[in-house]
């Protein structure tokens, strides 16, 4: 572990720090886990995305045009126009364009959707370009994640929302069912998928960690 921080790291920590309150203070409650398979950045975007067509019933064909207002690391580093590249799904899930059409049309955020035959359709590129997304570095304030979000209808609404802290980073926890979607998404798009019958069980002994006596036992179910 030390090794790994002081390669990624860049020098920032040290054994001492690594090691110090143990017992009482558990670094892995700031880990990040992401709600979505994109680009950390490009989960609060997608979240408020989806909750905006169930609170306010917006689809795709409602879509006039939408603006994000970002930091401008965001926007550095998945904010720029969308285009597509020599490797279609890294491009798509490091764009707040995409992952918010994609959203729009599909009403959901899964693996399949950042396959190079998906991020092609052309209801999705369409949608992208109705899609801006601006620098602000007054969002600095706010912390890592935040935006704004102001949405135009052709019907003449004007939606706005704005997020601090995107779902899954510390702060702003996802629930088990959110981790549970995550992982059954993540078990689905498996070159030989898991049955859903063993994804239960396998759930059901992360449920009952501490009585688990032998890890061979998640192997066993992950075989098919």
């Amino acid at each position: 572990m030390y090794g790994y921080l002081h390669l990624y790291g860049k020098n920032l920590f040290k054994a001492e720090d690594i090691v110090a309150d143990l017992g009482q203070r558990y670094a892995l409650q700031n880990i990040v886990f992401k709600k979505y398979p994109s680009c950390g950045l490009t989960q609060g975007p997608t979240d408020v995305t989806l909750r905006l067509m169930a609170e306010d019933r917006v689809s795709a064909e409602d879509i006039d045009r939408i603006l994000f207002i970002v930091p401008p690391y965001t926007h550095k580093l998945v904010g720029h126009e969308f285009k597509i590249g020599k490797n279609p799904r890294v491009d798509s899930q490091f764009s707040i364009q995409y992952c918010v059409a994609n959203a729009l049309v599909r009403g959901s955020s899964r693996l399949e959707h950042f396959e190079e035959s998906k991020v092609r359709d052309e209801k999705v590129l369409d949608l992208t370009r109705k899609i801006k997304v601006i620098p602000d570095e007054a969002m600095e304030a706010r912390g890592h994640t935040p935006f704004d979000l102001r949405v135009w209808t052709r019907d003449g609404r004007e939606l706005f929302r704005q997020m601090d802290i995107a779902p899954g980073f510390p702060g702003n926890p996802l629930s088990e069912e959110d981790h549970e979607r995550r992982f059954t998404d993540c078990l689905d798009f498996a070159r030989k998928p898991v049955s859903r019958e063993r994804a239960a069980e396998i759930i059901s002994l992360i449920r009952d960690l501490e009585m688990v006596n032998d890890v061979r036992k998640f192997v066993q179910l992950l075989l098919t």
